[in-house]
């Protein structure tokens, strides 16, 4: 995997302070092409957005490229070399480039956490360059076959 490929779909709401209705038609009508302007200026794509005059509603495809990828970055660099470190036979391990992220909401909690559990069955009959495409697939993240393998 080259690069990391995300779904991390954000449903964010925030009100004005004290909950004013502070929002009107003629404000909104500024304000939203100005957050637009902000979320995908250096988060993502914003795929709607709505509110009334005390609130306002985002949905965001968030970019990878935030404390998510920063994280992964930890996990792997620490676990790399306690590996190396550990296991003198394994001084060469490292993890490959890239990753999958895939936003869960609470509901489906339970069942990604049993999918992780299975997967020494899963993995019986099905190999991890299938599952990861049928990750991809399943969340709906466009890629290139041959550039994920890179």
């Amino acid at each position: 995997m080259a690069w990391v490929h995300a779904n991390i779909l954000i449903h964010a709401v925030f009100s004005t302070r004290r909950m004013r209705p502070w929002v009107g038609a003629d404000v909104r009508a500024r304000l939203y092409p100005c957050v637009r302007r902000i979320v995908e200026a250096r988060y993502g794509r914003l795929v709607r957005m709505g509110g009334t005059e005390d609130h306002l509603h985002l949905l965001v495809d968030m970019r990878p490229a935030s404390l998510v990828t920063r994280m992964l970055r930890k996990v792997k660099e620490g676990s790399a070399r306690w590996i190396r470190e550990l296991f003198p036979e394994l001084r060469d391990f490292d993890w490959q480039q890239g990753s999958g992220v895939f936003s869960v909401g609470r509901a489906q909690q339970g069942f990604v956490s049993a999918y992780i559990g299975s997967e020494q069955q899963r993995h019986r009959h099905l190999s991890f360059r299938e599952e990861f495409l049928l990750l991809l697939d399943k969340y709906g993240i466009p890629y290139d076959e041959h550039a994920v393998w890179r």
